[in-house]
């Protein structure tokens, strides 16, 4: 499995290109700004975006998703819970971070825990993990979790925002937690971890694991 990372939009939002070596097929995940940029990794490796996921409907995670749907064939995937963060800008954030623009998204593929997606050989297994909004999502594909803005580095998301809940964040680092061996973490902002290292130095984990 290929994994592209490209570092997009006002919050240095991690955009993962993700496919099959030998396959023309690619996840897009997390496509939060300069579309044209996404665009030329995906033809300078002959690729072709199948789906696009969002972990969750922030502005800064779906800045890109504009233009890369006018220009591909992708379909849009999203929890069912972020159905009306991806119509309003309040509740995006769009209206209070002053992302340049908004227009209202309707996902093609309305996703729900435990959903499985299939393009090139890979299978992206859908983890509904609340806590940072609603129908916030981790998408485990092979060895790696792409976990958005629920796991970070020895940190969680916020839950400070509308739709945020810390409760519901320590349910779903728990229900991380528990995921038997180890993977790959590749986070929405900031370096990636695995998720061994975050049992063992992330406090928000531990706090998890004993609730």
């Amino acid at each position: 499995m290929e994994i592209v990372r490209l570092k997009v939009g006002l919050i240095g939002t991690n955009c993962y290109i993700v496919y099959e070596k030998g396959s023309d097929k690619a996840f897009l995940i997390d496509p939060g700004d300069s579309a044209s940029r996404i665009l030329r990794e995906l033809d300078e490796r002959k690729l072709k975006a199948e789906y696009i996921i969002l972990t969750h409907a922030h502005f800064d995670h779906v800045l890109g998703v504009y233009d890369l749907l006018d220009m591909t064939d992708a379909k849009l995937c999203a929890h069912a819970l972020e159905k009306e963060r991806l119509r309003d800008p309040e509740i995006s954030g769009h209206k209070y971070f002053h992302a340049r623009r908004h227009k209202a998204l309707v996902p093609d593929i309305v996703l729900n825990d435990g959903d499985e997606l299939s393009a090139g050989g890979l299978s992206a297994k859908i983890l509904h993990t609340p806590g940072h909004s609603e129908g916030s999502i981790c998408a485990i594909l092979g060895g790696a979790i792409f976990s958005g803005d629920t796991l970070f580095k020895e940190n969680c998301g916020r839950c400070d925002l509308i739709g945020g809940d810390y409760g519901e964040m320590l349910r779903s680092l728990k229900k991380l937690n528990n995921l038997k061996g180890d993977y790959e973490i590749y986070p929405g902002h900031g370096e990636a971890s695995t998720l061994e290292y975050e049992r063992k130095n992330n406090p928000y984990m531990s706090e998890a694991s004993g609730a």
